[in-house]
């Protein structure tokens, strides 16, 4: 069994904040990234999921 790694990394851009009601969460084709970094996390695989590339709301 391969090693436990400290971290996955997840790009974002997995989501549409521009569709309504906006008390859902819709997924973009790359929702994938998201199950399958999930996956690692659950299996034992990776200790940490580091979040990146998000826009700034500023």
């Amino acid at each position: 069994m391969p090693r436990q790694a400290d971290a996955a990394v997840l790009l974002t851009g997995i989501t549409s904040v521009s569709k309504s009601p906006h008390d859902r969460v819709y997924l973009h084709e790359g929702a994938d990234r998201l199950t399958n970094a999930l996956w690692l996390w659950r299996a034992g695989r990776v200790r940490h999921i580091l979040v990146s590339g998000a826009r700034g709301l500023c």
